[in-house]
């Protein structure tokens, strides 16, 4: 979930893995990441677009860094998430969404 207030936000974002070998759950890694955004400047730059926006792409990498320790860990192999334009992502969410 996000809450945006005038000068400061925080987003949540819950993440499930769920690993699956010969139709047998080998691993569930579930956690939630928090980030707080406080904007210092007194120009309004728009404090609701910059967290929809870019939250996400600044929370990615450590997202991504949490499930490859988390299952290099478990002793399963590990899992490592590609790079990708979250940007992007974004962007064909909302023409799906539109169409």
């Amino acid at each position: 979930g996000i809450s945006i207030k005038e000068k400061d936000a925080n987003i949540r974002l819950d993440v499930k893995l769920l690993l699956e070998h010969d139709s047998k759950r080998v691993l569930i890694l579930e956690s939630t990441f928090i980030d707080f955004f406080v904007q210092k400047d007194e120009e309004n730059t728009g404090m609701e677009q910059l967290v929809i926006k870019y939250a996400p792409c600044l929370m990615f990498p450590f997202i991504t860094e949490h499930i490859a320790m988390g299952t290099q860990k478990s002793g399963v192999p590990t899992v490592l998430l590609p790079p990708l334009n979250i940007l992007a992502l974004i962007k064909d969410k909302k023409q799906d969404l539109a169409t």
